[in-house]
């Protein structure tokens, strides 16, 4: 999960608490584009 989610530029959180159970976290932006055509990119932007 956390490689898929920097694969699209996102960010990736786990909160746990003893007794509270986990939460997990994603977000990714809903523009992102991969790898455009003519694009030299391979890595998502920082």
């Amino acid at each position: 999960m956390r490689e898929r989610t920097a694969q699209l530029a996102g960010k990736f959180e786990i909160q746990s608490e003893p007794g509270q159970g986990t939460t997990i976290r994603v977000t990714v932006p809903t523009s992102y584009v991969p790898n455009p055509p003519g694009s030299k990119h391979t890595e998502p932007p920082r």
